[in-house]
């Protein structure tokens, strides 16, 4: 059995009728997840409404977990509404983090200050509430790293660099700051070399697994729908990369998970 740290069962993809133009139903990933190998799945969050649909989701269904948060980039939408609401749930037993939050500065137009600013907001929020963070981070390493040394001490509860991108020697700064890495499909497409040479670095007992499902499919599934069991195509392929057994990597990221994302061990 194995945890897919990060989904977004909250998404629209999930809420089509199974079958239909390929698409699948979240309770169909749910009532499938004991033949499909998954323990349990965290459904992450990225504004307000997908906050509403992950805590009905994780309430309703007892392997599922959530997390809360307001994506980078759609910290303009960050007020005190979504602070309120994080804060009132954040006590829930089925909310394991607060996420995704982070910096993304891929596309054009984007508001550098804000995303900062909004951040460091939730980075606080998280350490009041006492849960990890969940990090998006794209083509913004250096400034995370530097939000992150200057708030360490908000860091009490531990944070996950999620559908890790970079580099060993920034995966280095993140672990030496106790942090934990998670690879997602892109770890199986053929151009991954670098993100090979990442997983062979980081420490077993500092590795999780994801999909980020409905995106990101795994070879031999890109350009499809992801889902949540295409799990086990990572966590096989970082069993590979590091010459180790496939249970042997299923039962190590299950007890990553447990120990970062404290409440799931808790049930």
């Amino acid at each position: 059995m194995i945890i897919d740290t990060h989904a977004h069962l909250c998404e629209e993809n999930f809420y089509s009728d199974s079958g239909a133009n390929g698409q699948i139903n979240y309770k169909d990933i749910i009532s499938n997840m004991v033949a499909d190998g998954l323990k349990n799945i965290i459904t992450v969050s990225f504004d307000y409404k997908s906050m509403q649909n992950n805590i009905e989701i994780a309430n309703n269904y007892e392997k599922i977990y959530c997390a809360l948060g307001v994506h980078p980039e759609l910290c303009k939408n960050y007020s005190n509404k979504e602070q309120e609401y994080i804060l009132t749930n954040a006590i829930n037993k089925k909310v394991v983090a607060i996420g995704e939050i982070g910096l993304d500065y891929h596309y054009d137009n984007f508001d550098k200050d804000l995303q900062k600013a909004v951040f460091i907001s939730q980075i606080k929020l998280a350490d009041k509430v006492k849960l990890p963070l969940i990090l998006h981070i794209r083509d913004a390493m250096t400034d995370m790293i530097d939000i992150l040394k200057e708030n360490e001490q908000y860091l009490n509860s531990g944070f996950v660099a999620h559908c890790y991108s970079g580099s060993i020697e920034s995966a280095k700064i993140l672990l030496d700051m106790g942090g934990y890495i998670s690879f997602a499909g892109p770890l199986t497409f053929k151009n991954a070399r670098g993100l090979i040479d990442v997983v062979s670095f980081v420490p077993l007992d500092r590795i999780l697994t994801e999909t980020d499902s409905p995106y990101l499919s795994p070879e031999p599934f890109r350009g499809t729908l992801n889902q949540p069991k295409n799990t086990l195509y990572v966590a096989n392929k970082i069993a590979e990369i590091k010459n180790l057994s496939k249970e042997t990597i299923y039962e190590n990221t299950v007890k990553n998970a447990e120990s970062i994302f404290k409440k799931l061990s808790n049930k």
